[in-house]
């Protein structure tokens, strides 16, 4: 019992618990400091490489590149690019690439049987010398470097001002309902492919 105090205030004084505050050593506080600093180094050099290798391609604003939901701006008719193209009645996905990227993008499209069953396949190639070659199943369309469809189909200009890399998702009704820049898209079918599903 601690003495000079009511024995009821003594008791509790002995049932007291101390809590102390450790303060952190100076030498840890700079070791988590550093820790964090290299992770934030890391973490924001990946991303503005990344940023690098697609820049050029990318959207100059982030906000309208693969916002991830339908009807960013009012849905539209789907301008033709051909006879039945896009394929009436019927989902289809058209997408917007260059000669160099063509053969990637139609190996990396013809290859998932997954998004060919969710709708039908159009690709505008446009740039010097572009050609419509046959690719199965996949309808290819050629464009010079102007690209009059990318500005039918409301594609927005990238970064570097060329023509669009990128793809519009057309309802079976034949409405526009989602477009967007997308320099890494063979990378990201299956996300074409959950977009284009989200339409009727």
């Amino acid at each position: 019992m601690i003495t000079g105090l009511p024995r009821k205030a003594a008791d509790a004084a002995e049932h007291m618990t101390v809590v102390a505050v450790v303060p952190t050593p100076r030498r840890t506080r700079h070791v988590l400091i550093a820790v964090w600093l290299a992770a934030v180094l890391v973490f924001g050099g990946l991303t503005a490489y990344s940023r690098a290798v697609s820049a050029p391609l990318a959207d100059p604003d982030p906000a309208y590149q693969r916002p991830g939901f339908l009807d960013v701006i009012p849905a539209y008719a789907a301008p033709p690019l051909g006879v039945n193209l896009p394929v009436p009645h019927a989902r289809s996905v058209v997408f917007f690439t260059r000669p160099q990227l063509e053969q990637d993008l139609l190996s990396s499209v013809g290859a998932d049987a997954s998004l060919q069953s969710a709708a039908r396949m159009v690709v505008v190639v446009c740039g010097p010398g572009a050609a419509a070659t046959s690719a199965g199943s996949i309808a290819v369309v050629a464009q010079d470097v102007t690209c009059p469809a990318a500005g039918l189909y409301k594609m927005r200009s990238p970064r570097d001002g060329g023509a669009p890399v990128g793809y519009a998702i057309v309802s079976s009704s034949g409405m526009v309902r989602y477009s967007t820049l997308d320099p890494e898209v063979t990378r990201l079918l299956d996300e074409v492919e959950l977009m284009t599903r989200g339409v009727s």
